[in-house]
């Protein structure tokens, strides 16, 4: 369920036209979809999400942290 609700969140803010508050909000959707992701075993999924996410912000440690593992 928590991959279809981070699914949900990151469809209602497209990337070109979000504010600094709301590309924070798809970073965090795109970093906690990566973790469901990978507790589910889908590694490929997880690193596509990590990528997206530091594409909004390279200098989020969080999710450099989830790529590495």
């Amino acid at each position: 369920m928590a991959e279809n609700y981070y699914k949900q969140g990151l469809g209602c803010v497209p990337k070109e036209q979000a504010s600094r508050s709301c590309l924070r909000a798809l970073l965090l959707c795109y970093s906690n979809l990566a973790a469901t992701h990978m507790s589910l075993g889908r590694m490929r999924d997880a690193i596509e999400d990590c990528r997206l996410a530091a594409e909004i912000d390279q200098n989020f440690l969080k999710v450099q942290l989830r790529a590495a593992k």
